[in-house]
């Protein structure tokens, strides 16, 4: 492990730095640096009371909006390995990859209802408690994304 911060540890030196900042833009939606690290923080808060911390599988379905890009963040920033998923395969497929990978947890847009806990990107957005202390993980040796791709196997 070395003291390179990651991805979210960057946005929490932007958002102290240049709170007013815009971060990025997705589908005409911008976030600020501050509000970005605040919902990225939020989210942090809402997996952790899930039991999502180092080391938990999450299967998350992709989706291009800034709940997505908060929830990834997160997932990263407590080192959680964050699988995800396109938005278009069925959710019988999801349920395969999932217990594939040992999820301890999914994020779609619908219950796949295959007895592995399951929120949505939505209902991580609306939670809006958070520790302004937490800090997130540096950069380290750990997997922390796992890809499957869909070739003509189907298997990872």
């Amino acid at each position: 492990m070395n003291n390179r911060p990651a991805i979210t540890g960057i946005i929490k030196a932007h958002a102290a730095a240049t709170p007013d900042k815009i971060a990025f833009i997705i589908n005409n939606e911008s976030i600020t640096y501050g509000d970005l690290y605040q919902k990225v923080t939020a989210a942090a808060d809402y997996f952790t009371a899930m039991g999502i911390g180092r080391g938990s599988h999450v299967l998350s379905v992709a989706s291009p909006d800034l709940n997505y890009v908060v929830c990834m963040y997160a997932l990263l920033g407590l080192e959680a390995m964050h699988v995800p998923a396109e938005n278009r395969i069925p959710a019988a497929r999801i349920s395969e990859i999932a217990h594939n990978v040992d999820a301890d947890l999914i994020i779609a847009p619908e219950d796949p209802a295959c007895g592995i806990a399951w929120t949505c990107a939505e209902q991580v957005a609306a939670h809006t408690d958070f520790d302004p202390d937490w800090e997130p993980v540096g950069v380290s040796d750990e997997c922390t994304e796992l890809i499957f791709t869909t070739g003509t196997t189907s298997r990872p």
